[in-house]
């Protein structure tokens, strides 16, 4: 995307190059490149012909001028654009819509949505294992002494819940940034591995003696509940990056 704005004041001309990331390899130098051509051109412009002549055109004239210019060019780029592909909403897709899959990209693409959702949901889904972390100890720190489960103890675990689904909204921009600075490939690899050392994390929590390291084991739950969640979140992210082996889907 390029963006050019002119000062009225002073003459001066602004041009703003946009490339968009994870679409081609080494954006910014891209648009470095298109920067530097850019200048490159407009510092060495043609020479007016001296047989033009010098009458100020009205813009009636610039502007049929022009029409009769793009006419043709026009015509020839709705005639290739008849046979080209077209997306769900009918808009035509002037490059290759053939794709880059296979039935190994398929059953590839199968397996990381599946990845993506076996990774995630150690907060989301708390709730359905809430009664076995109560018959576990988990924060038995509110019972009494040698006591295993008590009434105290399933507050104490809403209120882990609680904080820790706080952790894992709160996880949701960074996760989206690093999808975008880091593309799909790494991000979702690298989501999958801090999940993994986090659910590790919670099982070594889950060991301790709830009455003996009450705060350490509340402390590593509400945090590694919460960024086990975010990075399954950015593990199942991944799947977005198949998109672009499929252009007639989208």
């Amino acid at each position: 995307k390029v963006n050019v704005c002119t000062s009225g004041a002073s003459g001066a001309m602004v041009i703003s190059i946009m490339v968009t990331n994870n679409v081609v390899e080494r954006p910014r130098d891209l648009a470095v490149a298109l920067a530097a051509d850019i200048e490159r051109s407009l510092l060495h412009l043609p020479p007016i012909d001296a047989t033009t002549p010098s009458r100020r055109l009205s813009l009636e004239d610039t502007m049929a001028s022009q029409v009769a210019l793009m006419k043709p060019l026009i015509e020839q780029d709705a005639e290739r654009l008849k046979d080209a592909g077209h997306l769900a909403d009918g808009t035509a897709f002037a490059g290759d819509s053939s794709g880059a899959y296979s039935t190994s990209t398929h059953l590839r693409l199968a397996l990381s949505a599946l990845i993506g959702l076996l990774v995630s949901g150690p907060t989301a889904g708390m709730q359905f294992y809430m009664v076995t972390l109560q018959h576990t100890g988990a924060l038995n720190s509110a019972c009494q002494l040698g006591a295993q489960t008590c009434d105290e103890q399933l507050s104490m675990l809403q209120g882990l819940f609680m904080f820790a689904m706080f952790v894992f909204l709160w996880s949701g921009m960074p996760v989206g940034y690093l999808y975008d600075v880091l593309g799909a490939q790494t991000a979702s690899c690298g989501g999958a591995v801090v999940s993994a050392i986090c659910l590790a994390l919670i099982a070594f929590a889950l060991s301790l003696d709830g009455q003996a390291w009450p705060i350490a084991q509340f402390v590593i739950l509400v945090l590694c509940l919460g960024l086990a969640d975010g990075g399954g979140l950015l593990a199942s992210m991944g799947v977005l990056g198949w998109i672009w082996h499929y252009p007639r889907q989208q």
